[in-house]
C-alpha cells in the first residue's frame, strides 16, 4: 500500500459496527505477500463503541473468571452490580445503562495519555512486519493489510477480534498499559490474528494453549524487536519442547506433533477439550476397506486425523486430501467414552461418515467394546 505506516486518529471515529472495529480486507497469505506492508491506525473509540465493550466484558466474566483473568470494569456501582448478576438477567436495563455510561462514566480526555504513548510506534511496526511476512511464505501465518489497534479502559490487557485486524489494547488515564512495553501486547494481539485460522482453530488448541504458542512466538520469532518480552506462563512443557527456532519454519507440523502427544498422554475418554464438543461420526465402514482392517466401526467418531481436531465432515475430507500420500496417520476416536487410536495411510478409507459435526455428548458412553 502507499499509504504511511502510521496514522494517528483523533479521539473519536466512528466505525460501522459496534464491536469498534471497521470492516477490513481479509487476510493474505504465502509468498504473494511479500511485497505487503500493512497499514496500522491507533484510536481512541467513541462511546457507543466503548459502552458496547463494557457490555461484551461483563457477558463473558464467566469465560474471565474461569481463566483467571483480571478484567476492569467501570467503577460505579451499576457496573459492579451488573457484573455480578450477568447481562442475561439485566438485558432490559441496557438502554438505561447506556444512557448512564454516556453521561457519567465517558470522558475523552481519558484516552489521549495513551494514544501519546502510542504515537512512537511506526518504526517499530516496521521492524515486524518483515518477520509476519516470512511466517506467512513458510506456513500461512495471516497478514492483514490493515491493522486498527483501539484504545479502551476496560477488560483485560489485551484482545483481538477475528475476522477483522482489529486489536484492543487497554490504557488507563494516566497512559499506563498492563505491560511495561504496550508496543508488547500490540504485537502480541496481532500474532493471535495470525495465528486463529492457520493454527488454533486448525488444530483445536484451548485457550491457554494458543496464548503459550504466541508467547513462543513472540520469543523466539520476533524476539529481535521486542527485547525483554514477557511469556505469561511455561506451561505446557510438550509445546516448548517442540515448537522451537529449528520447526518455525513448520509450525503446523510442530502443532500437530504436539496435539498427537498431547492425545497420547490423555486420560482415556478425554479426548476433547473444553469448547471442542463436535466429532465427526463414522456411520459405516465398507469391507475390505483398510478402515476395516484397522479395526474402525460403524459408530465411531473421530476426533483427530493426523494430529489435526476435525468437527465436520468437511474437516475430515480436507485432511484426507492433504494427506493422500502419508504412509502413516493417527486416527483419534471415541467409541463408548473412551479414547482409541488407529493407524492408516494415504488413500481411500473406506468409510461413510454422517452428515454433520456431532455433539461429543450425544454419543454412547457405554458402548462395547
Amino acid at each position: 500500500m502507499s499509504r504511511p505506516g502510521l496514522v494517528l486518529v483523533g479521539l473519536f471515529a466512528f466505525t460501522l459496527f459496534a464491536t469498534g472495529f471497521s470492516e477490513a480486507a481479509s487476510p493474505a497469505s504465502g509468498p504473494a505477500q511479500e511485497s505487503l506492508r500493512p497499514f496500522v491506525s491507533f484510536r481512541a473509540p467513541d462511546p457507543d463503541e466503548e459502552f458496547a465493550y463494557v457490555w461484551q466484558i461483563i457477558a463473558r466474566r464467566p469465560f474471565s473468571r474461569d481463566r483467571g483473568y483480571r478484567v476492569s470494569l467501570p467503577d460505579h456501582p451499576k457496573f459492579q452490580e451488573l457484573a455480578r448478576a450477568g447481562v442475561a438477567q439485566s438485558a432490559g436495563d441496557r438502554e438505561g445503562c447506556a444512557r448512564l455510561f454516556w453521561s457519567r462514566i465517558f470522558k475523552p480526555q481519558d484516552y489521549a495519555a495513551g494514544l501519546k504513548a502510542l504515537s512512537g510506534l511506526e518504526a517499530s511496526c516496521q521492524k515486524v512486519w518483515p518477520l509476519f511476512l516470512d511466517l506467512a511464505s513458510h506456513w500461512g501465518f495471516n497478514v492483514w493489510p490493515a491493522y486498527e489497534v483501539l484504545l479502551t479502559l476496560y477488560g483485560p490487557g489485551g484482545s483481538y477480534e477475528p475476522g477483522t485486524g482489529g486489536v484492543r489494547i487497554r490504557t488507563t488515564p494516566g497512559g499506563a498499559f498492563a505491560r511495561p512495553e504496550p508496543f508488547h501486547s500490540v504485537v502480541h494481539e496481532m500474532v493471535h490474528l495470525g495465528v486463529q485460522e492457520t493454527l488454533v482453530e486448525r488444530f483445536g488448541l484451548n485457550h491457554r494453549e494458543k496464548e503459550r504458542l504466541v508467547d513462543l512466538i513472540c520469543v523466539l520469532k520476533l524476539g529481535p524487536v521486542l527485547a525483554g518480552y514477557q511469556a505469561q506462563s511455561r506451561r505446557f512443557p510438550d509445546l516448548y519442547a517442540l515448537v522451537t527456532p529449528e520447526t518455525l519454519a513448520d509450525l503446523p507440523a510442530a502443532v500437530a506433533r504436539y496435539v498427537e502427544r498431547r492425545q497420547e498422554n490423555s486420560p482415556p475418554g478425554q479426548a476433547l477439550g473444553r469448547g471442542e464438543a463436535k466429532v465427526v461420526l463414522i456411520e459405516q465402514v465398507l469391507d475390505g476397506s483398510q478402515a476395516a482392517r484397522a479395526g474402525l466401526r460403524a459408530g465411531d467418531a473421530i476426533v483427530l486425523f493426523g494430529g489435526v481436531r476435525v468437527r465436520s465432515p468437511d474437516d475430515l475430507a480436507r485432511e484426507a486430501i492433504l494427506k493422500a500420500r502419508s504412509e502413516e496417520i493417527q486416527v483419534v476416536i471415541l467409541r463408548g467414552g473412551r479414547s482409541m487410536t488407529f493407524t492408516l495411510r494415504g488413500g481411500p478409507l473406506g468409510l461413510r461418515i454422517g452428515p454433520g459435526g456431532v455433539p461429543a455428548d450425544e454419543l454412547p458412553q457405554g458402548a462395547p467394546d
